[in-house]
């Protein structure tokens, strides 16, 4: 799958319905028969982020599905998906009946959308219960604080580990993006910062992906990081592409875009502690 800009993934599928003397057309429509390839998911699906998880493809309308993460899937087209901004604005969006059950990306089924989506989205869900939690992105914050964020940034990804043999390491940061959210007086802060050789017959780039938090005006700590290597066509590619709130929980998308295949990550939060969910890959 393609890298996007700031967002990627989520969507779940849909198919099936019309009237007894079609049922026997709309069962085989609403399925999608896949070979046996092994299904690349770990973890347990958070039932408040509800049943259907999807993601942009490469082509309008049509989106990719990730949960339920089984070789087949299905979905009423009468049902409903929330499709996600980057920065957690919403529109809904009915599932479209389609041919496409024969069209995969990787083990992940791709279905098409009902109609025109009006903005871009990075996820979707279906039958959601949590709250959707809104981001802030730097270019939208006051220079003091885009200037303060993107400092603590950089402080944590200094201290991301970085391989001793590493060409990269010691080089300054530069900042690809950050958002920011807030949990009453608790800040979550997302980035993504790059450094790079810029030697035309060697080079090399180094992506990393830092959140941090913090309560009030203390320091930001270290909660998740990952960082990629390669040149400017390998290394990985990050971005929070979903924030949900549900009562004591909340849980974060983060999504990996590489050149072998892209991974979607579900992180939860509970009284403080962080902790990997529930993970997707696909290798398309």
């Amino acid at each position: 799958m393609l890298r996007r800009p700031l967002a990627v993934w989520l969507i779940l599928v849909a198919v099936a319905c019309g009237g007894a003397d079609k049922a026997p057309d709309a069962a085989r429509a609403s399925t999608f028969e896949v070979d046996s390839t092994p299904v690349a998911v770990s973890g347990l699906w958070p039932a408040e982020l509800g049943d259907a998880l999807v993601i942009p493809s490469d082509t309008e309308n049509v989106a990719v599905v990730l949960y339920p993460a089984s070789l087949t899937a299905s979905l009423d087209p009468k049902s409903q998906l929330t499709l996600l901004a980057p920065g957690g604005d919403t529109v809904r969006v009915r599932v479209g009946v389609s041919s496409m059950d024969t069209v995969h990306c990787g083990d992940a089924p791709m279905v098409r959308l009902g109609r025109a989506t009006p903005e871009v989205w990075s996820l979707g869900v279906g039958g959601l219960t949590a709250r959707t939690i809104h981001a802030d992105s730097i270019e939208g914050l006051s220079p003091a604080d885009s200037l303060a964020y993107s400092v603590e940034a950089a402080r944590m990804a200094s201290a991301v580990t970085t391989g001793n043999g590493s060409r990269l390491r010691g080089l300054p940061f530069s900042l690809v993006s950050v958002r920011r959210l807030r949990l009453g007086d608790t800040t979550i802060l997302a980035a993504q910062l790059v450094r790079r050789v810029n030697l035309e017959a060697n080079p090399a780039e180094e992506r990393t992906f830092v959140i941090g938090e913090r309560t009030s005006s203390s320091p930001f700590t270290t909660v998740h990081s990952d960082r990629s290597e390669g040149t400017e066509e390998t290394a990985a590619h990050y971005d929070l592409i979903g924030a949900f709130r549900a009562g004591a929980a909340t849980y974060w998308v983060i999504s990996t875009d590489a050149p072998n295949g892209s991974t979607v990550q579900m992180l939860e939060r509970v009284g403080g502690k962080w902790s990997l969910r529930w993970a997707r890959s696909i290798s398309c």
